[in-house]
């Protein structure tokens, strides 16, 4: 079975009591889902044989999880009518999530016959009524989590851009308010952590929003990025504000003498 849409899977790191967990999500799929044809969730899992200390798949055998993986969505899709909507990986398993067909939903064959061919990993899979999606959407990541996927795209640019992440520079940061009273709080508190506040500019004709820009000098290697994104998420969550993202001047590597 084709995908219904152009797929858009992109990861993030989920919050777990224990280790450490991953998500991979189809993030095009929150905007047709629930998909009425398919409201089963199809779950198949598989134990790793050697996990990393923290729960997640240690590189030695990524390519043999990756290859089951694979073997795994063409059969559910081609068998199944399945679509595949997400992998978490945490504490020692990767799991898989598909909706298929009601008619469908008998995953035992699947599961052992992919368990036959990628041995000794052994597949167990569950069936479950999920006509409103709710554990698509239970996964589909959150503010925060959303943000640190489009700073890591955002830095795969600076870095093709021969951008010196470590050195700080102005960061341009735009956010948008319901009212002028929730604005005008955003800017005392993005003050107190040292943001320089443009003026507040009204909604244009036809529009609602207050817009806010915003300034401060930070670099942009290793986690630092996310650590001003989520600083600022947690000053305009109260105010419901909507961050519009960031960006700055890239600051080049210089270029090599004929």
């Amino acid at each position: 079975m084709t995908p219904l849409w152009q797929e858009n899977f992109d990861f993030y790191e989920a919050a777990a009591d224990d280790g450490r967990a991953f998500v991979s999500l189809d993030l095009a799929a929150a905007q047709h889902a629930p998909v009425a044809s398919h409201p089963v969730r199809l779950q198949f899992r598989v134990k790793m044989l050697q996990p990393r200390e923290d729960g997640l798949r240690s590189e030695s055998e990524s390519q043999a999880l990756f290859a089951l993986e694979d073997a795994l969505v063409d059969v559910v899709r081609e068998k199944h009518g399945g679509i595949y909507v997400a992998r978490a990986v945490a504490f020692g398993y990767s799991e898989f999530y598909f909706y298929v067909p009601a008619a469908r939903r008998d995953g035992s064959a699947t599961g052992k016959s992919i368990g036959e061919r990628f041995t000794p990993y052994t597949l167990e899979w569950l069936e479950e009524d999920d006509a409103d999606w709710e554990r698509y959407f239970e996964l589909y990541p959150n503010e925060y989590a959303m943000q640190t996927m489009r700073n890591r795209a955002l830095i795969s640019q600076m870095v093709a851009a021969n951008d010196r992440l470590e050195i700080p520079r102005i960061i341009d940061h735009t956010a948008f308010f319901p009212s002028r009273a929730q604005a005008e709080a955003a800017v005392k508190e993005l003050t107190a952590a040292d943001f320089q506040v443009d003026p507040i500019q009204q909604p244009d004709e036809g529009e609602t929003d207050w817009a806010l820009q915003f300034h401060r000098e930070d670099a942009c290697d290793g986690e630092t990025p996310d650590e001003f994104c989520f600083e600022i998420l947690d000053i305009l969550a109260p105010l419901e504000g909507v961050y519009d993202g960031w960006g700055s001047t890239v600051q080049a590597l210089p270029k090599a003498q004929a």
